[in-house]
């Protein structure tokens, strides 16, 4: 059902991580979002006097397969070409230059068989805490985290308040 999750990355050939993923059946990739800490003196009044963390976090469950030489250049020249396009000048990669280089990374594709993910964005907050909370965050200060606000707001647009 729907279409094939994968993961397509690649590491340092001397990572003695790859000689473990090659053999493996199954691994867990955690991806992590922002973050960040929230005061409860953030919160209106009346509501928790505990403070939290926010965060987005998902895990992917799948099967690794080493790339060989010819998937892993495609990949990376695709990955060069992905990020290049936003650059005033672009430099793609060119295959006869980056055959070299190439030997020292080792491209891994995760076939994703499952995963969760977990988004605690102060959901179970009245909304007058949740703005204080996004305000704090764009704020100036030790916990400024305008990223995180920006995926507070996100979400708040996206889920039913209490």
């Amino acid at each position: 059902p729907g279409t094939p999750l994968a993961l397509v990355t690649h590491l340092g050939r001397p990572d003695d991580r790859i000689h473990e993923l090659a053999t493996s059946e199954e691994l867990l990739v955690v991806l992590q979002g922002h973050h960040g800490y929230v005061s409860p003196s953030w919160y209106a009044p009346g509501s928790s006097q505990a403070p939290t963390w926010n965060f987005t976090a998902a895990h992917l469950h799948g099967s690794p397969r080493v790339m060989d030489a010819e998937e892993n250049l495609a990949t990376l020249t695709r990955l060069v070409a992905h990020f290049e396009q936003a650059v005033d000048e672009p430099l793609y990669l060119d295959p006869a230059w980056a055959e070299r280089p190439m030997r020292g990374t080792v491209g891994l594709r995760i076939d994703v068989s499952r995963f969760e993910i977990k988004v605690k964005m102060s959901q179970d907050k009245d909304e007058q805490s949740v703005q204080n909370v996004i305000d704090h965050l764009h704020a100036p200060g030790p916990y400024s985290h305008p990223d995180l606000a920006r995926d507070m707001e996100r979400e708040r647009a996206r889920t039913p308040r209490l």
